[in-house]
């Protein structure tokens, strides 16, 4: 142990000398020498500090030294610095390198091998940097489990800053599957962990997110106005890499609203700043960007030159997101060109690599597509990637979405104003209590005084769960009331305006004698019926809701192999408007989840008018499932919405689900008054 500290005491102070005589090189190599000479802990000693040395510098060999230093510490059972040098490395391939398949394939195989790790920050920061090699590799829904893996690690180890950044990662990641009210959610999380720490450059970092989530929706404006601030704070304290990111994203907005000159100015400047701050694993992007922006205002000669550059590494752009941009580049490129078929199987080749799983990747591959089927004279193939198109933007603008989005940011803002406790709050407090008490714990020792500040901490911890409880109660009930509100007036628009409209044209293309037009018009006229339908159900005004229940379940009954039973009571002057839609979802939502679910051949519906409430019961013989199970998983939003759905009209919902005999749901609605 004495020879091990005297080893690390030396060459500790050789490299404090090499570096203040100029000859940093020397005394690497220097190291390396003495590595060689060592075995067993003495050389993970020197391997250790020779690996944090040439951290992340591929000059320097820290590929080799990385992998060499992970190998001996698990040979010599050190998991817990193998593990903090396996993450580093996954970083490194993934964020430096450009190589987040590499990532991936080292971080699978290192958690594969079921070690012990007892460091939690350790193992905090290597799911941390596997959820990033997922992400850049394109595969964002798994990489969404391991930050929040992350998180839950990070915040065991009370490590703040650990735990703020899955969170903002998880943000980035949801937002890249469309989910924007949940990714704004989580971003408020990061931003109040970060104002809590006095994290500047981090608290900045989760700016940018913001930025880039506004701009996903079309908030140009506001995504903008957070990034000037960025790059003023950034350009000021020479921080090439947010200056890079930063500018990029501004590029990408640029394109967005087809200012395509703007895009190809701040994407140089982009490129500048990371050549300048030598950000190797970031060139890839940028130079993708310029390829595609160039080719999109025909200045095919700088597009010509930019894809030169690009094929004397082409290496590079074959891993994860990089490859499905650079692919997408070239489409249009050659299109650009008019080499339609090229374009079209540069495309094409997409789907089959599974590369357009997300939704903003779909986006961008059926709007080539459309155009380029288009060309071709393929109206066929062009009208159903556009098709494909126009429902991925209806998704991404969907009101609910947006509003949802602007509400969650709303609440954010309040409670930063008037200090309101929430969970992200309580997860932060957290650690800050558990920071205090350790400092208590050893400058007091006074056990009596930590206990009872412990006792104290969670009854207060407690209340102020149950009051972000009923907060978020309120807000999802709320939400469901305003995205009822906007679906009846989206379906009042369709079939008023657009259903109007293409009810005409299908008269004036019929009496025109143009068949294929004449088709087109009245599949599109169903479709917007259809829609409307899906949007509001206008049965129960016509109707009732007693005949709106019996005409939903007779609809499915003729759509579906199950065999329905209903007996439905008249109920029509027993609930008011609002209350006969909630029931109405309710019932629907439920039928549909034993739709797809339940695997059932027969199913029962009751809905019977008793003294003081109405009993309904949906019964189905299916494979039945574990409700507990069901309703707490993160992505069960349905059965959370029937819940919610039930609140608001004061209804008692029950579930009770046996695995292979079947499901009952009964609910108690009282009469509305």
């Amino acid at each position: 142990m004495i020879r091990f500290i005297y080893i690390a005491i030396i060459f500790s102070y050789a490299i404090g000398i090499a570096q203040e005589r100029g000859i940093y090189k020397d005394s690497i190599q220097q190291l390396v020498s003495e590595v060689h000479k060592t075995s067993g802990s003495f050389k993970l000693a020197l391997l250790d500090s020779l690996t944090k040395r040439v951290m992340h510098q591929s000059e320097y060999g820290y590929d080799e030294h990385a992998r060499a230093t992970i190998d001996l510490a698990l040979e010599l059972d050190s998991i817990d610095l193998a593990t903090y040098h396996a993450s580093q490395y996954i970083f490194y391939l993934a964020n430096r390198d450009g190589k987040p398949r590499e990532g991936i394939n080292y971080f699978d195989s290192f958690i594969a091998k079921d070690l012990k790790i007892l460091n939690k920050n350790h193992k905090a920061q290597l799911y941390l940097n596997g959820g990033d090699s997922y992400f850049f590799g394109g595969e964002t829904s798994r990489s969404i489990a391991l930050y929040e893996r992350a998180g839950s690690l990070a915040l065991e180890a009370g490590d703040s800053l650990l735990l703020g950044k899955s969170k903002t990662y998880m943000s980035d990641a949801y937002a890249d599957t469309g989910k924007f009210a949940e990714a704004g959610l989580i971003l408020s999380e990061a931003e109040l962990i970060f104002e809590t720490m006095k994290d500047t450059f981090n608290l900045l970092t989760t700016r940018n997110s913001r930025a880039n989530l506004y701009s996903r929706i079309g908030f140009y404006d506001e995504a903008h106005e957070v990034r000037n601030e960025i790059v003023q704070w950034a350009e000021q304290r020479n921080d090439y890499r947010m200056l890079q990111s930063t500018l990029y994203n501004v590029a990408i907005d640029a394109r967005l609203k087809e200012d395509y000159a703007k895009s190809i100015s701040y994407l140089n400047k982009a490129l500048h700043f990371a050549k300048l701050g030598e950000l190797d694993g970031y060139v890839p992007k940028i130079q993708i960007s310029l390829l595609k922006s160039y080719a999109l205002i025909d200045s095919l000669d700088q597009a010509r030159s930019v894809l030169a550059n690009i094929e004397q590494d082409s290496d590079r752009y074959e891993q994860g997101l990089d490859a499905f941009n650079f692919t997408t580049a070239l489409a249009v490129y050659h299109f650009k060109l008019g080499n339609f078929r090229k374009a079209r199987d540069l495309s094409e080749k997409l789907f089959s690599t599974g590369s357009v799983k997300d939704f903003g990747n779909a986006k961008v591959v059926h709007d080539i597509l459309s155009s380029v089927y288009d060309s071709l004279g393929d109206s066929k193939m062009a009208y159903y990637h556009f098709q494909k198109l126009a429902g991925i933007r209806d998704s991404i603008t969907d009101i609910q979405n947006v509003r949802a989005l602007t509400y969650y940011q709303t609440l954010y803002e309040t409670k930063r104003r008037d200090a309101t406790i929430s969970e992200q709050q309580a997860e932060i407090a957290f650690l800050d209590v558990q920071n205090k008490l350790k400092r208590q714990w050893l400058i007091s020792g006074s056990i009596g005084i930590v206990i009872l500040g412990i006792i104290g901490y969670l009854t207060w911890l407690q209340i102020n769960v149950q009051r972000r409880k009923r907060l978020m109660g309120r807000f999802s009930q709320e939400l469901i009331r305003t995205q009822e509100t906007e679906r009846s007036r989206l379906a009042r628009d369709l079939h008023d305006s657009v259903g109007q409209k293409l009810m005409l044209l299908s008269k004036k293309t019929k009496a025109a004698g143009d068949q294929q037009l004449e088709f087109l018009a009245a599949s599109s006229l169903d479709e917007i019926r259809t829609i409307s339908r899906g949007l509001h159900p206008a049965s129960i005004e016509k109707l009732g809701i007693s005949k709106a229940l019996e005409g939903l379940v007779n609809q499915i009954d003729a759509n579906t192999e199950i065999l329905f039973t209903c007996d439905i009571d008249t109920i029509d002057d027993q609930l008011n408007k609002e209350n006969a839609l909630q029931l109405y979802r309710i019932v629907q939502e439920v039928l549909n989840n034993m739709v797809k679910h339940s695997k059932t051949r027969s199913a029962t519906v009751s809905i019977q008018k008793k003294a003081h409430h109405i009993g309904v019961q949906i019964v189905d013989s299916g494979q039945g499932f574990q409700f507990s199970d069901a309703i707490g998983k993160s992505e069960s939003l349905g059965m959370r919405t029937l819940m919610e759905r039930a609140k608001i009209i004061n209804s008692k919902l029950e579930v009770t689900s046996i695995i292979n005999q079947g499901t009952t749901v009964q609910l108690v609605v009282p009469f509305s008054s």
